[in-house]
């Protein structure tokens, strides 16, 4: 029966144990981070093993057991999963599951993160009086990438030191003030994220340090006191210097105020020890440095000190000392005595002894002035000559005279003395004297005017030794050096010259036209070198011969020259030449010794009426402005040894004017069906084509510059008899005109019946209507300007009226009507008056000052209204004055408005019931200017950041401002903005370190009045990070030109200036064109462009993009909603672009959308696509279904 038992609990252990064996194969171990690590690299994937037939797995990270607020992986078949929100230095609990089977199972571990961010540990955060003495240092973080530093006087910035990216973890802390609150911001830039920690600390110094000379100099100068740095709060100094680090053996200066002390007394040329002691609180501190002193004595190098038979031929040399003022040698027969040579002062380091006794001992002591104070050393040598010298002719002399014999030093004991003279060195091809006793030799063989060669030997004990020197002889002859022989072209306005010659009696210059002749030019006997020859005959070969008396001898050399042609001649273009380029160069031969040229070219010979150019050396002139078509004549003008002399030629110009080929001069029946074209013009550069009912007109057509050289009119006028075309050909930047005339077709077209050209006050909520005529289809526009269609274009109509009651109305409108007959369109043009779409203020006008309060406020009347309401407040479209409730007069009396600042008036006109039209008047019943004050940098700020614009205060009654910076009160050497209406301004690279002056002026009512400031700056670099927010600021300003909720501009922004007289709100593409004007007159120095996005064949929108030059990435600007665009994915601001893309894939996700505080204004909680969507419907409603004209 024990084996019942024992099978049971055999069996029960079997049960038991199985499950876990099975489970410990069903079941993934994170491998990375091993359990209980600590100081994981988290930018590390967690990753852990794989398990047979696995479905899935899924990674918890918790702050507890088993917990998953940290991370969920979700299901995945991966086997690592990167966890890059895990938080550092905490320990989190990780638990990875696996699916085998269905059934999930897990194991659980834990770790802990490397720290992602460090902290400064010295100075501790809130310390006070911490020694700058010492470096700032940081905790190491592993896996850092680098490190970097801010210190500056508010928290995160970085004012005083910004460290750059470095790899250590400390940095110093000079040029920080003391006694104030540091804040510091240290970096860490860990996985590529910089994260950072910020702390506070005050510092003081609590130790000095000697600043002259610096640790580690040598050759100090011992003449300049040793200085150190002051420290606040000090009760005392002293100075240690020592031959070992921390002695005073040499110098103990006590306890000093100072921060100098004199060191005349401590020994140069030596390593000093310096230990500065300074005393704050009663407390002795200390640093330590060493150095050397400068030299204040020389020592001769040669001869040595103790030297016999040194070589006297050799200078006496001694060290060159940097701070030396001066030297001075004595040489005595005894001791300190200088009865053999005492020199002056002398700045060499060396000196002759030629003179000094040989074979005897002589003393020498060299003196040397530092700081005023002169020393010396002695030393004692003896010298012998054991060479010689050539004294005559001096080594390197020119011209000797040979007359004389050639000399050389004795020697003393010289046993016989030898002389070669020759042609290369050592060589004695010319002289050998063979073995001589005496110290000279004539030597009457010698040639002159070449380098001699001498070797003077003397033999001295048995040894023969030499010296080497050159020299050349004096000429017997001359020889001309300008022309130079076998010249061509030489100048003759400048003289003939040759060389002058030692010792010569007189020169005769012979010239002749064959050789030895001189039948052209003979002179007398003179001493002068150079004689001019003004009348040779030119280009022909001529003989010189140049005679030179010496010793009563006449001898001469001979030379050959052809004179140069003093006379230009033009070679672009050859005389008689046609069809001549005239915006090619006019080009002439450069004549040797030319002092000037002088082009005329003129409409008969010799005149210069049709140009001129200047008295100059250019050999070419441009003469673009010739008549074309047209035979010229020119002169050209050389100017040679002071005398004008011309050159004449004539040549004919080349057309440069397109001609009309259709229609052909005087054409009839012309129609639009084929296009306008003329012929090709030489160099043309565009074309232009006017087509007019007048001469020079171009109320048909004006085709704007053109490359090629035809263009489709699309319609002509009915009815008219004769049309005007003018064909421009622009060359060499000017136009050039060609004129004709055709007679149209005559048709019968629609011609307008309501309104009348030239009627007033036209209502147009009534219908635009015209006569019916045989015709396919008719077509209006309404426009700003004749044949603009910018408020209105139609498609093709079939009817004869058209209700245009949507247009705003307000000022002269231009209407053309257009009739299609086949496939020609005809036109009849009439312009009309409107009345107002909104009233407008008659009094007061906008920007008045002094206004006054008797005057009843008056409006003009409006289109459709029945009734007007007045508002007046204190800030625009605001009431909180006046709000008059229904009138139905177009002017009201006010009283009792403040009079001390800028009052807002709004009108409203009542149509169809509602109050909804209105206009806007900025107005002051106060006399005094408001005029704008400057906002930065602030009056009299010094150390200001010229990277940032200048900013001042705005009022909107200004007309204009004006921005000038100078170097004196009122200059503008600097910068002069001009009138502009935007309230910042850059002005870049402005001096720093030194008193600026600038003028804000502000233009009311037409008159200026100025503000004065002064200021200083202490950098000039803008970033353009600084520029872009800038922009930013400009795109928020231009939204404000309109009320929220409204594209209706405020009467007093450019924006109203912007939008033509019969428009009522802005459009998109004036936003754009007001913020790149915005843009341009803040000097923002940005690439800046307009951009349109399409969504689809109707709906597009326009705005602005600026260039991020530090990663040429554009960016949108959108005034129109006061909005720009970021990437979602990366960061960083979305282009035109990256719009584009999210729209065509509708992906809106990939754009994200920052609205600036002027943005349209939008319920709580409406997101951010949301917003760009009503964005969109919004725009669409402002510019209607119709493709916009922005």
């Amino acid at each position: 029966m024990k084996s019942v038992p024992h099978l049971v609990v055999t069996l029960l252990f079997a049960a038991v144990l199985w499950p876990a064996a099975a489970a410990a194969q069903l079941t993934a171990q994170i491998t990375y981070p091993a359990n209980g690590a600590t100081n994981a690299d988290l930018s590390q994937p967690i990753q852990w093993t794989t398990v047979t037939n696995a479905q899935a797995y899924q990674l918890y990270i918790g702050s507890t057991a088993g917990a998953k607020d940290i991370l969920d992986s979700r299901q995945t078949q991966a086997t690592s999963f990167l966890a890059t929100n895990v938080p550092p230095n905490q320990v989190v609990y990780a638990r990875i599951w696996v699916q085998v089977g269905g059934v999930w199972r897990y194991a659980d571990s834990s770790f802990s993160g490397a720290p992602l961010t460090t902290r400064i540990m010295y100075p501790a955060d809130g310390a006070i009086n911490t020694d700058i003495a010492q470096p700032i240092q940081w905790l190491s973080i592993p896996n850092a990438q680098a490190y970097e530093l801010y210190l500056g006087s508010s928290p995160g910035a970085r004012d005083w030191l910004d460290s750059g990216q470095l790899q250590t973890t400390s940095r110093a802390w000079t040029n920080v003030p003391t006694n104030q609150t540091v804040y510091a911001r240290i970096w860490v830039e860990v996985g590529g994220v910089w994260r950072h920690t910020d702390s506070s600390f005050s510092g003081a110094r609590f130790t000095t340090q000697i600043t002259y000379p610096p640790n580690g100099a040598t050759n100090a100068d011992v003449m300049q006191p040793i200085q150190w740095i002051a420290v606040t709060n000090a009760q005392g100094y002293q100075l240690y210097i020592g031959s070992t680090p921390g002695a005073k053996d040499l110098l103990d200066s006590r306890q000093i105020q100072t921060t100098s002390f004199a060191w005349t007394n401590v020994p140069p040329n030596q390593t000093l020890y310096a230990r500065i002691w300074v005393k704050v609180g009663g407390v002795w501190r200390y640093t330590d440095s060493s150095f050397s002193g400068a030299r204040l004595t020389t020592q001769i190098t040669y001869p040595a000190n103790g030297a016999v038979n040194a070589d006297i031929t050799q200078s006496i040399q001694w060290l060159a000392v940097s701070s030396a003022q001066a030297y001075q040698l004595w040489v005595g027969s005894a001791a300190g005595g200088y009865d053999l040579l005492r020199t002056a002062e002398i700045q060499a380091t060396s000196y002759p002894w030629s003179s000094l006794p040989a074979n005897q001992t002589v003393y020498a002591r060299i003196w040397m002035k530092v700081g005023g104070v002169w020393r010396y050393t002695d030393s004692s040598f003896s010298g012998a000559r054991l060479t010689t010298q050539i004294t005559y002719p001096a080594n390197g002399a020119t011209d000797a005279d040979l007359a004389q014999p050639i000399q050389w030093l004795g020697v003393a004991n010289a046993q016989s003395y030898e002389l070669y003279l020759g042609t290369s060195p050592g060589s004695r091809d010319i002289l050998d004297t063979r073995q001589v006793q005496t110290t000279s030799v004539l030597a009457s063989n010698v040639p002159a005017n070449q380098t001699i060669y001498a070797r003077i030997w003397v033999q001295v004990g048995g040894v023969w030794r030499s010296t080497d020197s050159t020299f050349s002889g004096a000429p017997l002859t001359t020889r001309i050096t300008y022309p130079a022989n076998g010249a061509t072209n030489a100048d003759m306005s400048l003289p003939i010259q040759w060389a002058s010659i030692p010792n010569a009696q007189a020169y005769v210059l012979w010239l002749g036209s064959t050789a030895g002749t001189h039948d052209l030019v003979t002179t007398s006997e003179a001493l002068q070198t150079s004689y001019l020859a003004s009348n040779l005959p030119a280009n022909q070969a001529v003989y010189a011969l140049i005679w030179a008396k010496v010793g009563g001898v006449w001898r001469s050399a001979d030379s050959t020259f052809s004179p140069g042609s003093f006379v230009s001649t033009i070679t672009v273009p050859i005389d008689g030449a046609t069809n001549v380029d005239r915006s090619q160069p006019i080009t002439w031969t450069s004549i040797p010794g030319a002092q000037a040229y002088v082009l005329w070219i003129g409409s008969t010979m010799g005149s210069r009426n049709l140009a001129s150019s200047l008295e100059g050396m250019q050999t070419s002139f441009v003469a673009s402005s010739l008549p074309p078509n047209q035979r010229v004549y020119a002169r050209l003008w050389t100017k040679a040894g002071g005398v004008w002399r011309s050159a004449d030629s004539s040549f004919t110009i080349a057309p440069v004017t397109a001609t009309m080929i259709y229609p052909a001069d005087g054409a009839t029946h012309v129609d639009s069906a084929q296009p306008f074209s003329w012929t090709t013009a030489l160099n043309a550069q565009a074309y232009f084509l006017w087509v007019g009912t007048a001469l020079d007109t171009h109320d048909v057509a004006s085709s704007g510059d053109l490359t090629q050289t035809s263009y489709a009119i699309s319609g002509l006028p009915a009815g008219a008899s004769v049309l005007y075309v003018t064909i421009w050909t622009r060359v060499g930047g000017v136009w050039y005109p060609a004129r004709t005339t055709f007679q149209p077709l005559a048709v019968t077209a629609a011609t307008f019946l309501n309104p009348l050209d030239g009627q007033t006050n036209v209502d147009l909520s009534q219908a635009v209507q015209w006569t019916s005529v045989a015709s396919d289809a008719y077509q209006l526009f309404l426009g700003s300007q004749q044949g603009s269609s910018d408020f209105l274009e139609t498609t093709e109509l079939h009817q004869t009226s058209y209700l245009a009651s949507q247009l705003p109305a307000g000022g002269t409108v231009y209407a053309r009507l257009r009739t299609r007959i086949g496939s020609m369109w005809w036109y009849q043009d009439v312009s009309f008056s409107a009345i107002p779409y909104a009233p407008r203020f008659v009094y007061p006008a906008q920007g008045a000052t002094g206004v006054d309060p008797g005057h009843a406020f008056e409006w003009t009347a409006s289109q459709g209204a029945d009734a007007y309401r007045l508002w007046i407040g204190t800030t625009p479209g605001a009431s909180d004055l006046v709000s008059t409730g229904a009138l139905t007069a177009t002017s009201y009396t006010v009283t009792s408005l403040p009079t001390d600042r800028t009052l807002y008036g709004r009108i409203y006109s009542r149509v169809a019931g509602h109050f909804s039209r209105y206009s806007d008047v900025a107005f002051t019943l106060a006399t005094s200017s408001l005029q704008a004050t400057i906002v930065y940098p602030p009056e009299g700020s010094t150390g200001a950041d010229g990277g940032r614009p200048f900013e001042w205060s705005g009022t909107d009654l200004a007309q204009a401002y004006r921005l000038r910076v100078g170097t004196t009160a009122g200059a503008s050497d600097l910068h002069d903005s001009g009138e502009i209406r935007i309230t910042r301004r850059f002005v870049d690279a402005l001096p720093i370190g030194t008193p600026l002056f600038g003028r804000l002026s502000t233009k009311l009512e037409g008159q200026w009045y100025d503000s004065d400031f002064t200021f200083s700056l202490a950098t000039n670099v803008t970033t353009t990070a600084t520029r872009i927010s800038n922009g930013l600021w400009a795109t928020n300003v231009v939204r404000g030109m309109t009320p929220p909720l409204s594209n209706r501009p405020y009467r007093w922004t450019p924006l109203w200036d912007s939008i033509d007289a019969l428009k009522y709100e802005a459009s998109c593409g004036s936003y754009t064109l007001v913020l790149r004007w915005v843009l341009e007159q803040m000097n923002l120095g940005l690439q800046v462009r307009s951009t349109m996005i399409r969504f689809s064949l109707l709906d597009v929108h326009i705005f602005v993009e600026i260039l991020d030059s530090d990663t040429n990435h554009w960016m949108v600007l959108d005034p129109t909603f006061g909005l720009a665009a970021t990437r979602t994915s990366g960061g960083g601001w979305a282009s035109a672009a990256d719009i584009a893309q999210a729209t065509v894939a509708e992906d809106w996700s990939t754009i994200g959308y920052v609205f600036l505080p002027r943005a349209m204004q939008w319920p709580a909680g409406t997101t951010s696509i949301t917003r760009f969507s009503i964005s969109m419907i919004s725009w669409r409603a402002v510019h209607g279904m119709r493709r916009p004209r922005t």
